[in-house]
């Protein structure tokens, strides 16, 4: 990726690093100069060429959960091992400026990175932390491999997906006519607030396939159902 969303051809664009959540200049341009001659082959190789303004905490964590480095290694590792990675980094810059050489470097595999064994993010971590530094998920849906249940679960859905794509141009009668509609989607975001009588009203904003909708539970319905709100 260069700084900005790149036109490879016409079915291809790539992704920019300024669009990415906590990666600022300096970081884009330390990774581009990194790679000047040849591409970034492992993550020992991009440490060491890409040097300090990228291997800081907040720049590796917005590399690591927006899925750019998974070509080195697995996400979860990454995540766990910033601290490790930056600790790399920092020996290898003192033993480069002192031009030190230790009694064991000469040793095989002395100076590969080592990281602490943990698990796989799960798809909803991946995308969970895809939405929040790049804006919406690239590894999949939240809602892949539902599809049949959401079908078999779903009424008249098919009416609310054309609703929100005809609604100017249906007549005002069809605006105000009543169907009851079932749908099925994820919750991806809640506001809750606090009415002037002083009850709880919350806002959940929902995702299915093909739409977005908000539901509103008004406070007779929040007291009634917040156990299973929450």
């Amino acid at each position: 990726s260069m700084k900005h969303f790149t036109y490879i051809n016409d079915e291809t664009i790539r992704f920019g690093l300024k669009a990415i959540k906590w990666i600022w200049d300096g970081p884009i341009e330390a990774i581009k100069n990194g790679r000047k001659e040849w591409k970034y082959v492992s993550l020992e190789d991009f440490i060491t060429r890409a040097g300090r303004d990228v291997i800081n905490k907040k720049s590796l964590e917005a590399l690591i959960l927006s899925g750019s480095l998974d070509d080195f290694w697995e996400r979860g590792q990454l995540f766990k091992g910033i601290e490790t990675i930056i600790r790399y980094s920092r020996a290898g810059e003192k033993k480069s400026l002192t031009n030190q050489i230790g009694l064991f470097d000469h040793i095989e595999d002395s100076n590969n990175l080592e990281l602490e064994k943990v698990p796989a993010f799960s798809f909803e971590e991946a995308i969970k932390w895809e939405k929040l530094v790049i804006g919406f998920p690239i590894s999949g849906h939240p809602l892949d491999g539902l599809s049949r249940y959401i079908e078999k679960r779903c009424q008249n859905a098919k009416i609310l997906k054309m609703w929100f794509d005809e609604i100017e141009k249906l007549p005002e009668k069809d605006k105000s006519r009543t169907t009851i509609i079932q749908s099925v989607g994820y919750v991806k975001d809640v506001r809750k607030v606090m009415t002037k009588t002083w009850g709880n009203m919350v806002f959940l904003y929902c995702e299915s396939f093909e739409y977005d909708f908000e539901v509103t539970i008004f406070p007779k319905d929040y007291d009634k159902f917040k156990d299973k709100l929450e």
